[in-house]
C-alpha cells in the first residue's frame, strides 16, 4: 500500500466430499429414525449405499432386530452417507508496519482460517461395521462354573438382542473443523547487532471432533440393568459415535532477544509463556487428541 505498510489478504473455500468405498462396504447410523414394525416403536435405523445391502452380516441384522436396515435412497441420504459441508470459507489477512522511517521499529499482525479434513477417519470409522458382528456378552457363574467358558467362550446363538455395538459411527452432518489464528509482533533494532521481538499468538479451534455413546444410560437410582431397557436405543448395546462439539484455546506471549554475530559473540535468548485449554481429550487425557476427539464419560453432560 505505501513503502511502510503492506497488507496481504484473500479468501478461500474448500469442498471435501466424502470418501467412498469402491465396494460400498460403509454404513451409517440414523439416530433420528423412528419407525414402528409390527407394532413395535423402533428407534435408530442403519444406513448403507445404494448397492451394499448384500453386505449385511446375518448375525448383525438379526440382534438389532427389527432396527431397520436402508439403503441411502431410502433414508433420504447422499450415497456417501454423509451431507458434506460446502460453507468453508477461510479468510485470511496480514500486515506489515515500518513505524519509523529509520526502518528499526516493525509492527505485524495476521489472522487466518484454516479448515480440518478427517476424511480418511470418518470412512475408517464407517467401514465394515454393517458386515461385522461386534457383540458384547455378560457371562454368569452357577455352581462355581462360568456359562460362557474356553474353548468356546461364547453363547450358542451369536446374534442376542442387544448385544450389538455399532463401532464406530458418525454424524451424518459432521461439520469440518476449523482451526482460528491470530499473531500481534513488534520488532525493534536495538543497534549492536541486536534486535527485540514481542509476539503474541493465539488459536481457537470449532467444531472438534469427540468421541461419544449417544446409547448411554442416563445417571439413575435404580439401577443398570433396570435403567438399560430405557436407554435410548434399547435394541444396540453401545454407539461409538464421532462428532462436533469441543473446542481448543491457545494463547502464548513470547519475548525473544538476537545478537547477530559480532566480535566474535553471538546471543539468542527466548522466554515463552502459553496456556492451552482444550476439551477435546475426553475424560482421561494423557496426550494430545488425534481424529476424533477422546472419549466423553457422560454423553448427557
Amino acid at each position: 500500500m505505501t513503502s511502510r505498510f503492506t497488507l496481504n489478504y484473500g479468501l478461500r473455500w474448500e469442498y471435501h466430499p466424502m470418501f467412498q468405498d469402491h465396494n460400498g462396504n460403509v454404513s451409517a447410523f440414523l439416530p433420528d429414525l423412528t419407525s414402528v414394525v409390527n407394532g413395535v416403536t423402533v428407534h435408530g435405523g442403519v444406513a448403507v449405499p445404494n448397492q451394499s445391502l448384500n453386505l449385511v452380516n446375518p448375525a448383525f441384522a438379526q440382534s438389532i432386530a427389527p432396527t431397520p436396515i436402508l439403503t441411502a435412497n431410502q433414508a433420504g441420504l447422499p450415497n456417501s452417507l454423509r451431507y458434506s459441508q460446502k460453507t468453508d470459507f477461510a479468510p485470511r489477512i496480514g500486515f506489515a508496519w515500518r513505524v519509523t522511517g529509520d526502518g528499526k521499529t516493525v509492527i505485524r499482525g495476521g489472522y487466518g482460517k484454516f479448515i480440518e479434513a478427517p476424511l480418511g477417519y470418518l470412512i475408517l470409522s464407517s467401514w465394515a461395521v454393517e458386515a461385522s458382528d461386534v457383540a458384547s456378552f455378560t457371562n454368569s457363574i452357577s455352581g462355581g462354573k462360568a456359562q460362557l467358558r474356553f474353548p468356546y467362550a461364547f453363547p450358542a446363538n451369536l446374534a442376542q438382542p442387544g448385544t450389538q455395538d455399532y463401532d464406530l459411527s458418525y454424524q451424518l452432518h459432521y461439520r469440518d473443523p476449523y482451526v482460528q489464528q491470530w499473531n500481534f509482533t513488534f520488532e525493534r533494532d536495538l543497534g549492536f547487532q541486536t534486535g527485540v521481538r514481542l509476539s503474541y499468538d493465539g488459536s481457537h479451534g470449532t467444531d472438534l471432533d469427540i468421541t461419544t455413546n449417544p446409547d448411554q444410560v442416563p445417571a439413575n437410582t435404580v439401577g443398570f440393568a433396570k435403567a438399560s431397557a430405557g436407554a435410548p436405543y434399547p435394541l444396540w448395546d453401545s454407539l461409538v459415535n464421532v462428532q462436533n462439539g469441543v473446542i481448543s484455546n491457545y494463547h502464548a506471549f513470547t519475548v525473544s532477544v538476537n545478537k547477530r554475530m559480532s566480535k566474535g559473540l553471538q546471543l539468542q535468548f527466548s522466554y515463552n509463556f502459553a496456556k492451552n485449554l482444550s476439551d477435546s481429550a475426553g475424560y482421561n487425557p494423557a496426550s494430545f487428541s488425534g481424529a476424533g476427539g477422546g472419549q466423553t464419560s457422560d454423553y448427557f453432560n
